[in-house]
C-alpha cells in the first residue's frame, strides 16, 4: 500500500534524524538551542512524537517551537493533530533574536532542490544553526544544497532513510545513535516481566504483562522508546555507547550508584515515561483505568512516592546491564581539541599510519575514556584530519567560536570542500559556550603535531597558544 509505505519511510526518517542529533537535542532540552520543524502536517506530527519522547519535560514550561506546516490543513484539523503536544511544546510565531536553532526539514526526495529549500527558509531570515534534512539522491545535489545552506547560515546534516525501513543499523564502536532499540526494547520488557514476577504479579494480569510476541504495539513502542532514550541519558552524563559489552568509568565508586549522577537521570526517566504516556493519549486520573487511559502517576517526579521514584532509579541503574545483555557497553568521553598547525594530508600514507599508532597509544593511556576530537570547521586541514579520525573510529565534533558566522565557512571553496565531508561524520556541532570541558581550562586535552611529525595528546598548558 503506497500510503502505508510512505508513512513507514516518514517514521523511519524521523527516528534516524532524532537519533542523529541526540547531543544537540540535549541542548534543546536545556534551553541552549531553539527547535524548529518544517514539513507536511503528517511529517511534523511524526517528528514531534519522536522528539517529544526524547526530550519531553511535561511538568516544566513547554519548550519553544517554531512550526511551519506546508500543506495548510484546515485550522480545526491542524489543532486536533497538534493538541497532544501541548504539554511539551509551545508554538511560537516569530524567531527569538540571536538564538541558534535546530531545524528539522522533512521533505520528500522529489522536493530536495536548492531553490525550494531557500524559499522555505525565507521565513527564517537572520537565523542560523543546524539543519537536518533527508539525504539527496546524488553527491552533486548534496554538495550544491550544502553550499547554499552554509551560505545562508545553516550547517546541514543529511540523514538517509535507514535500509529496510526498520530504523536499525549495525552498531559502530563509538556511535551513540546506533543502539538497536528493538533488541534492547525486548530486553527491557523481559526484565520488567521478571521484576513483576518477583512482586507476585502473574503474566497476563494486565495488558503490559504479556510476552513480547503477544504484547500490544502500544507497549512495544513504550519499550523501544525507553531503549532509544538510553543514548540520550548517556549523552547527558558525558558517556558514549560502545559495541563491546564493557562497563567502565575508571573510578572506584561505580558511576551508576552515585546519587548525584543517578537522581537527575531518574527524574529524566520519569519525564520520558510521562511524555510517552501523554503522547499515547493518557491523562492524569486518581486511579489507573486502562480503558479510559487514566494514570495516577502522571505527576511531577518530586510529587511521586518514594516507592515510585525508586522504580525510576532502578530503570536508570539497570542501564549498564541492559546494554551488556544487548551486546553493548559504555564509556566516558574525553574531549580533545586540535591545536597548532596541521600538515596537508593528501596521500601521506606513512604519516597516517604513524598517527594511527600514536592514536592507539593515546587511547590506551586515556582508557577507559573514549577520545572525542573537537575540530574548528574554519580550518580546512583540521577538517581533513577530522575525516581521518572518523575513519579510524574516533568520534569527532565541530566546535565553533561564539562569534563565528556559519555563512563565512562556505565562502572559500577550499574550506567548503573540507567541511562538507566532516559534516557527514561529526557526532555533534557545538559552540564554545556549550563545550562541557572548555578548551581554556587547565584540565582540557589538546592534540598537536609533534616536532618529528608524530601526533601528541596532552593536557592544556597555561599560556599555550
Amino acid at each position: 500500500m503506497p500510503g502505508g509505505k510512505k508513512q513507514l519511510e516518514l517514521q523511519a526518517w524521523a527516528g534516524a534524524a532524532v537519533n542523529r542529533v541526540i547531543p544537540n537535542l540535549l541542548e534543546v532540552r536545556e534551553g541552549q538551542l531553539d527547535l524548529a520543524v518544517i514539513g507536511t502536517l503528517e511529517a511534523c506530527v511524526a517528528l514531534l512524537h519522536r522528539i517529544g519522547r526524547m526530550i519531553g519535560r511535561p511538568f516544566d514550561a513547554p519548550l519553544p517551537l517554531v512550526l511551519s506546516v506546508l500543506d495548510s490543513p484546515p485550522a480545526a484539523e491542524r489543532a486536533a493533530c497538534l493538541e497532544v503536544f501541548g504539554s511539551l511544546f509551545a508554538e511560537r510565531d516569530g524567531l527569538a533574536p540571536a538564538r541558534r536553532m535546530l531545524l528539522f526539514l522533512a521533505l520528500s526526495p522529489g522536493e530536495l532542490g536548492a531553490g525550494r529549500i531557500e524559499l522555505l527558509l525565507s521565513g527564517f531570515a537572520g537565523a542560523s544553526g543546524l539543519l537536518l534534512m533527508p539525504a539527496p539522491a546524488t553527491p552533486e545535489q548534496q554538495e550544491q544544497i550544502a553550499g547554499r545552506l552554509v551560505a545562508l547560515g545553516w550547517l546541514p546534516l543529511f540523514v538517509a532513510v535507514p535500509d529496510g525501513l526498520s530504523g536499525r543499523r549495525a552498531a559502530r564502536a563509538v556511535d551513540t545513535a546506533q543502539l538497536d532499540s528493538e533488541r534492547l526494547g525486548r530486553i527491557i520488557h523481559e526484565m520488567f516481566l521478571e521484576n513483576a514476577w518477583t512482586r507476585g504479579e502473574r503474566r497476563g494480569a494486565s495488558p503490559a504483562l504479556h510476552p513480547w510476541r503477544r504484547l500490544d504495539e502500544t507497549y512495544r513502542i513504550a519499550n523501544r522508546s525507553q531503549a532509544e532514550h538510553i543514548a540520550f541519558k548517556l549523552a547527558s552524563g558525558g558517556l558514549i555507547a560502545t559495541s563491546e559489552p564493557v562497563m567502565a568509568d575508571g573510578s572506584q565508586a561505580p558511576l551508576w550508584s552515585r546519587p548525584e549522577f543517578l537522581e537527575p537521570l531518574s527524574r529524566m526517566e520519569h519525564d520520558r515515561w510521562a511524555s510517552d504516556r501523554l503522547l499515547d493519549g493518557w491523562v492524569h486520573g486518581p486511579t489507573r483505568d486502562n480503558a479510559a487511559r487514566l494514570h495516577p502517576d502522571l505527576i511531577p517526579y518530586e510529587d511521586l512516592s518514594e516507592d515510585l521514584r525508586e522504580k525510576d532509579r532502578v530503570a536508570v541503574a539497570t542501564i549498564p546491564f541492559i546494554l551488556q545483555l544487548g551486546g553493548f557497553g559504555w564509556r566516558p568521553l574525553a574531549q580533545v581539541r586540535l591545536v597548532g598547525d596541521w600538515p596537508e594530508l593528501g596521500d601521506h600514507g606513512a604519516l597516517k599510519r604513524r598517527w594511527r599508532r600514536d592514536l592507539a597509544r593515546a587511547a590506551e593511556e586515556r582508557a577507559p575514556a573514549v577520545l572525542e576530537f573537537l575540530l574548528d570547521p574554519a580550518e580546512p586541514r583540521q577538517c581533513q584530519v577530522g575525516s581521518m579520525l572518523a575513519n579510524f573510529g574516533f568520534p569527532v565534533s565541530l566546535w565553533l567560536s561564539r562569534q563565528q558566522e556559519v555563512a563565512s565557512l562556505g565562502a572559500d571553496p577550499v574550506r567548503r570542500a573540507a567541511l562538507l565531508p566532516c559534516l557527514t561524520r561529526c557526532r555533534q556541532v557545538t559552540w564554545d559556550e556549550d563545550v562541557p570541558l572548555a578548551p581554556t581550562t587547565p584540565s582540557a586535552l589538546e592534540a598537536m603535531v609533534a616536532e618529528r611529525g608524530g601526533l601528541r595528546i596532552e593536557r592544556h598548558l597555561a599560556g599555550h597558544a
